[in-house]
């Protein structure tokens, strides 16, 4: 396989293989079925579970890349930046994302990734030494559609699209006391502090955007073309969540006007 880049050595797992954060022997990348070798040293790295250890160092990824035929991707595949942290790091229940224990970058442990976009994250990645996950398609897996709002049938086009409005100040369900927004107790996400409370005022449209990728929050629409009066459309995250999230039945089924802690604690459940 040739780059024209170089390998993204970078990357947590070889191409195909299935990260375990919590492995027998701590976090691993699980070889796929079809996955063979016929060198007795190669066994003895993969041990008889078919599995290497996540924190390998870049020097061991060459090894095992040049005599076992374990792939490292590319340097320019296309990589899934809708996950909100590199392989390998945890999103914690406040937003941000923590290393691993075995990572070695210069970068540090814990940051908070919610409102960057995919460039941005590109740049994290090459300065941080990490990697993100690679798009499904590449890995020969069926990529999932993109969720879209609102809603329509496939093959016909909706009767308006929606164009955020991120000229206002805060998402639907959020107030801005002046130097942040804050969620106004019905935002299911409210756990999460640096989904509950941020300071948009320096981000871009695009920042924007990703951070509402991330934390499931929506900027109102602008007026549909042709329609009357010059009022944004409301959608709350609430309703948008039920959407787009496979929350738990406990969630789905809450009540409107039940109590905020019941939609919380239900997306603890999913978080």
């Amino acid at each position: 396989m040739t780059c024209k880049k170089g390998i993204d050595y970078a990357q947590t797992c070889p191409i195909g293989w299935r990260y375990v954060p919590k492995g027998l022997q701590g976090p691993e990348c699980q070889a796929p079925p079809t996955f063979y070798t016929e060198s007795v040293w190669c066994r003895q790295q993969l041990t008889p579970r078919q599995v290497v250890p996540a924190r390998l160092d870049e020097w061991s990824k060459k090894e095992l890349y040049d005599a076992c035929w374990i792939l490292w991707p590319c340097r320019d595949v296309k990589h899934d930046y809708r996950k909100p942290c590199p392989q390998g790091w945890t999103w914690e229940q406040d937003g941000t994302c923590s290393a691993p224990y075995f990572y070695r970058g210069t970068c540090p442990w814990s940051v908070n990734l919610l409102h960057y976009t995919e460039g941005m994250k590109a740049t994290f990645a090459a300065n941080c030494g990490v990697g993100w996950p690679l798009e499904r398609g590449y890995e020969g897996q069926p990529k999932p559609l993109p969720a879209k709002y609102p809603s329509h049938a496939p093959g016909r086009k909706p009767a308006w699209e929606c164009k955020r409005n991120f000229m206002m100040d805060c998402p639907d369900g959020f107030y801005f006391d002046g130097a942040m927004c804050h969620e106004d107790g019905s935002y299911i996400g409210a756990n999460m502090k640096n989904c509950a409370h941020f300071d948009p005022r320096r981000w871009t449209n695009e920042m924007k955007e990703a951070f509402s990728a991330h934390c499931h929050v929506w900027w109102p629409c602008n007026q549909a073309a042709g329609a009357s009066g010059t009022r944004t459309l409301a959608n709350g995250p609430l309703t948008q969540a039920r959407i787009l999230l496979p929350l738990p039945a406990a969630a789905v089924l809450c009540p409107e006007l039940a109590p905020s802690c019941c939609r919380r604690k239900a997306l603890r459940r999913f978080l």
